[in-house]
């Protein structure tokens, strides 16, 4: 069932993504911010399980991307950009949360990823620690460098 809808949920996947990633930062409803990082990372094993969809009905025209990199484009970097997003932008429990879950999904899959996907990882995970440079919010700086190291 899932696979004959696969071309829709697959040109609305990064939206999909994004959206959980918008309600994640809910001050108002840490239930739902929990249970949405907890769909990304379902979000992610399906990517995993099935990487050619990812691949296939791809359509757009003077598409630069050789197509054994849209998996990593259309799948994989959404979830851990979105995640990164999570983690420098959200309350303290909702970002360790999002830092477990993108360093758990790095444990699980990260062996499936291609050399040259890593540049594009690294610089996410290297952009967590841009914070610090930012000179607004010091002590909320320091307090999510404390909790970041911790995790890392």
């Amino acid at each position: 069932v899932f696979k004959t809808c696969f071309p829709s949920v697959i040109d609305s996947f990064q939206d999909s993504v994004k959206c959980l990633s918008e309600f994640t930062c809910s001050a108002t409803f840490p239930d739902t911010s929990m249970e949405a990082i907890r769909l990304i990372r379902e979000c992610a094993h399906i990517v995993h399980l099935n990487p050619m969809v990812f691949a296939e009905n791809w359509n757009e025209e003077n598409s630069n991307v050789p197509e054994s990199d849209l998996v990593w484009v259309r799948g994989w970097f959404p979830i851990l950009f979105e995640l990164n997003c999570i983690i420098t932008r959200c309350k303290l429990d909702v970002r360790t949360r999002a830092l477990t879950v993108m360093f758990e999904l790095l444990k699980t899959y990260a062996q499936d990823f291609k050399a040259n996907w890593w540049k594009d990882l690294l610089k996410v995970i290297f952009r967590l620690f841009d914070v610090m440079k930012m000179e607004e919010k010091k002590i909320d700086k320091i307090e999510w460098m404390a909790v970041t190291n911790e995790k890392v």
